[in-house]
């Protein structure tokens, strides 16, 4: 179907094209909008069901040698000698059937493909998500999806059939919810870089944590070499107390003890006036009730 308009359009990508330095971006040519590449894609499509010379179609045997071999006049000939009565189809059905599909694969996470989770009220209702031996679950299932949403697939639980279930993110893909697959397959690949660079950062630590400890294993053999040698016996039964003096000593060292930062102050008496100090201790009245002569 892009061969018939793909030698006019500007901008149009053929094969694998890696831009090399100074080389034009292919992008600045193209120069038309959705609207006019789904309208050529609707001519193309119309173009070859009404016109387009099938040649190398193989014919059967009560087919008229004037039959011409286009989509469109096979097609009414088949109406009438060949399908009798034609089915309907809901145009969900129909719609979902058009979509693409791949093989998905089921755990106890649930119905998985692209690295995205989902499940349904079915695949519950069937114990797909535990494992048990009354509930064999399948290895795979045909799965349905739309890459303009991610929230959402269509699995396929009898082969050849088109029953189907909708199924929904779990919540461990929550992530997703109102991607499309585009930015599904577009942030995997940036967590893919991310892990590629987080796991050479990781290798380049890991040489130094086995570096620090090869040292630090050397420098105890090493320290321990100085010291008076013990017989196996003596080693032995002085590792339960040298434990029991260890454990002792880093529950005294971490133990956590709150400082007792309150102490007891009496208030500042605080004159809201400008007075002199008065003596405010009990009275003394000892001069009024004894004379001099008493």
């Amino acid at each position: 179907m892009q061969a018939d308009f793909t030698p006019f359009a500007p901008g149009v990508v053929i094969g694998t094209k890696i831009k090399k330095r100074g080389d034009k971006d292919y992008r600045l040519d193209a120069k038309l909008t959705i609207r006019e590449f789904k309208e050529i894609i609707l001519s193309s499509i119309l173009y070859h069901n009404q016109f387009a010379v099938l040649e190398k179609y193989d014919r059967d045997v009560d087919m008229p040698s004037d039959l011409p071999l286009v989509p469109k006049e096979l097609w009414q000939w088949g109406l009438q000698h060949r399908t009798g009565r034609l089915r309907t189809a809901s145009y969900d059905a129909l719609r979902v059937s058009l979509l693409p599909r791949v093989k998905a694969t089921l755990s106890d996470l649930g119905v998985c493909i692209y690295g995205v989770y989902y499940t349904s009220v079915e695949v519950v209702q069937q114990g797909w998500l535990h494992r048990s031996s009354e509930a064999k679950r399948p290895e795979q299932l045909d799965a349905a999806y739309d890459p303009a949403s991610a929230d959402h697939i269509y699995i396929f639980p009898e082969k050849n059939s088109t029953k189907y279930w909708i199924c929904k993110l779990t919540p461990r893909s929550r992530g997703f919810e109102g991607a499309s697959f585009w930015d599904v397959w577009q942030v995997q690949e940036e967590q893919k870089q991310t892990m590629a660079k987080s796991k050479l950062l990781a290798e380049e630590k890991k040489r130094d944590h086995e570096d620090f400890v090869e040292n630090k294993i050397k420098q105890a053999v090493k320290s321990a070499s100085g010291i008076k040698p013990l017989s196996d016996a003596e080693r032995i039964s002085s590792i339960n107390d040298n434990k029991r003096k260890i454990k002792a000593t880093e529950r005294q060292s971490n133990a956590y003890r709150p400082e007792d930062n309150v102490k007891e102050k009496q208030a500042d008496i605080i004159h809201l006036t400008d007075q002199v100090d008065e003596d405010y201790s009990y009275p003394d009245h000892i001069d009024e009730l004894f004379s001099e002569d008493d």
